[in-house]
């Protein structure tokens, strides 16, 4: 079984703002794809299925985006209502982890 798959998605991007203009920086485009549509796929392809993302800043597009993205895939958005900083987050995502028993 694949462990649930946390992702910080919700930073301010200041380093990126000439590149997505403001927008949320998980949305930048490669080729025309957001960078972590590229992320999901790729994990999912390798067996991930549950995803968890740690969302802030600009977290209405990234919802609006995956919302209803895949079929094949669980999204949970983690969602700050306040500035949580990078532990923060995880660890308010962290709560949505379904433990995996490695033992039979």
């Amino acid at each position: 079984m694949f462990p649930d798959v946390v992702i910080l998605a919700g930073g301010l991007g200041k380093r990126l703002q000439s590149v997505t203009g403001g927008a949320q920086k998980v949305l930048a485009r490669i080729n025309d794809k957001p960078f972590l549509e590229i992320l999901m796929d790729y994990i999912a392809s390798q067996g991930g299925r549950r995803f968890i993302l740690c969302v802030g800043h600009g977290s209405d597009e990234v919802e609006a985006y995956f919302k209803h993205k895949y079929q094949d895939r669980e999204i949970i958005f983690s969602k700050e209502e306040s500035p949580l900083g990078t532990g923060g987050a995880i660890k308010q995502g962290s709560g949505h982890v379904k433990p995996i028993n490695f033992w039979p």
